[in-house]
């Protein structure tokens, strides 16, 4: 079962068209600003419907005007369409020669132009010097999802491991199983913390996150899905490591009667976060299209916490003998 899902995800992955790939025709250039509110509703509110609606065919590019080269190219774009100083903002869209300004432009026009687009044979990316050298660099990149494609093979495969081990174990007798700590237990929580924490003050300000060389952090922290229902994502999984840490210093400190309930806790805990790891990665691949390199590295640090705590936990139960004692021998009488 495992295997037929991971080649179907296989073939979706290389049926998946790169980002510049020649069967894009919708080319849409994005300037946004991460603290920019507006530009977060243009993500999260206006641009998942369209990109529903065309799938591949619509390529946003999306340049950050915080960055240096994302400013320089914002002003070429000032000189190249001749926008006004009243006019000048984020989020600013350019759709072929039409510049739209502010995400109430952008929800009235954009899906007017893109129809018109469709129907037209296509929309050319606009005639702004440099944007496509720099779109490779703001955009999720084949690398990028393949990463993303490898870390959610991981997520799967740790939890098949995990649920074979449970099926051929069961039943368990949980009131025999006594505590086992592991040293490198905290170490992963430790890193998981870390990670979430940053996040999380991304999140809760509204910064720019340090991203490596491959992804856009970014795009995935300004989509719809970095909430839920109304919380940063990233806070729930600094609340998550935080409760890991207290159901393993409950395991690690309490005496092993009750030791075992944080364990167990630390493995169900675990699993839930797994699942949503699942959730969270398949979002990125198939629906942002985009790898958040620090999400990669929650869902690997999750991936090592079920696989240890799932060995840890789920084994055989140690059997008791009986102490060996000597026979005597009866000596016969005549």
């Amino acid at each position: 079962m495992i295997r037929k899902f991971a080649f179907s995800l296989l073939l979706i992955l290389l049926a998946t068209k790169p980002i510049f790939a020649q069967g894009t025709t919708l080319n849409v250039a994005f300037f946004y600003s991460p603290t920019c509110p507006h530009c977060h509703t243009v993500f999260q509110e206006i641009l998942p419907p369209l990109m529903a609606e065309y799938g591949e065919q619509l390529n946003v590019i999306q340049v950050d005007v915080t960055h240096p080269d994302g400013q320089a190219l914002y002003q070429e774009a000032i000189r190249t369409f001749n926008i006004s100083s009243e006019r000048r903002g984020v989020p600013t869209m350019v759709v072929n020669n039409t510049v739209l300004v502010g995400q109430d432009e952008v929800a009235a026009q954009l899906p007017m132009l893109l129809a018109q687009g469709a129907e037209a044979g296509g929309i050319a990316a606009p005639a702004i010097e440099g944007l496509r050298s720099i779109s490779a660099d703001t955009v999720s990149t084949g690398t990028g999802n393949a990463l993303t494609f490898l870390t959610l093979l991981g997520l799967f495969g740790a939890l098949g491991i995990v649920g074979v081990r449970y099926v051929k174990l069961r039943p368990i007798r949980w009131k025999e199983i006594r505590p086992k700590t592991t040293p490198i237990i905290p170490i992963l929580i430790a890193i998981g913390l870390t990670i979430a924490g940053y996040l999380t003050v991304v999140a809760l300000t509204q910064s720019d996150a340090v991203c490596g060389a491959v992804g856009d952090c970014n795009a995935v922290q300004a989509s719809q899905f970095s909430k839920l229902f109304g919380i940063p994502v990233a806070l729930l999984g600094f609340l998550t490591y935080a409760l890991l840490l207290g159901l393993w210093a409950w395991q690690r400190y309490m005496p092993q009667k009750r030791g075992d309930v944080g364990q167990i806790g630390v493995l169900a805990v675990t699993t839930v976060g797994v699942l949503f790891s699942i959730y969270l990665m398949s979002v990125s691949l198939f629906v942002i299209q985009a790898t958040c390199l620090w999400c990669v590295g929650s869902a690997l640090t999750l991936t090592a916490l079920l696989l240890i705590e799932g060995f840890t936990l789920l084994r055989e139960p140690e059997q008791k003998t009986r102490p060996r004692t000597k026979r005597g021998f009866r000596r016969r009488t005549v």
